[in-house]
């Protein structure tokens, strides 16, 4: 494992890299693979009383898997667990994500707006808000596929880091007050050569 590597102070964002093993990417990978499906985002439609739907800004494919789902998917949210000094059943489900050739997340934000109250309501009412995102790359991309943020004012433009297996990504997604920290804005970049395959793992107030 590499030593920590701080993109951003504020809002803090850093990474390691060699953090999962050839083999822990690999098998998270195969697990997934036949799982796949359009990735969806929240949203609210008080008419049809839905919570999620396709988002054309969203093109890649995705699968939610359990902490537990097998000993070595265990063993690595425990991993990340003891990283963060956090107890894993904070974090939600493996969220294990493919873009393949042209695929993309355009920039959105991971937290929820405390002011948008039926949406903040429905997701944070349980469990709380999304404190800090994991993203974990799990194989390198030939061309592309980075993660890009476009508002962090210390840069005056777009950081973008590169996806690379093995690579712990790890960023606060909210102020000390709750509010949703604006210059976390973030994307998953188009893929221009290769595949992408990674995981979110999102740790909760609860």
């Amino acid at each position: 494992m590499s030593k920590l590597t701080i993109v951003s102070d504020d809002p803090y964002i850093c990474y390691i890299d060699n953090f999962l093993t050839p083999e822990e990417c690999d098998f998270m990978i195969s697990k997934s693979i036949g799982k796949m499906s359009n990735a969806k985002v929240s949203y609210i439609d008080s008419q049809k009383d839905k919570y999620e739907s396709k988002y054309k800004g969203r093109t890649n494919k995705s699968y939610w898997m359990d902490h537990d789902k097998y000993p070595e998917s265990l063993a690595l949210c425990n991993k990340i667990a003891d990283l963060l000094e956090c107890d894993y059943k904070h974090f939600e489900k493996f969220q294990m994500i493919h873009y393949g050739v042209g695929e993309e997340y355009k920039y959105h934000y991971d937290g929820y707006d405390k002011h948008e109250k039926e949406k903040y309501e429905k997701y944070c009412k349980e469990r709380g808000n999304r404190l800090l995102n994991v993203l974990v790359y799990l194989n390198d991309v030939e061309e592309g596929g980075e993660t890009g943020f476009s508002k962090i004012k210390k840069y005056g433009g777009t950081i973008k880091i590169k996806a690379k297996k093995g690579r712990i990504v790890v960023f606060h997604n909210l102020h000390s007050n709750g509010e949703i920290h604006r210059e976390t804005m973030h994307a998953g970049l188009p893929v221009i050569k290769g595949e992408k395959w990674a995981f979110n793992l999102w740790l909760r107030e609860r």
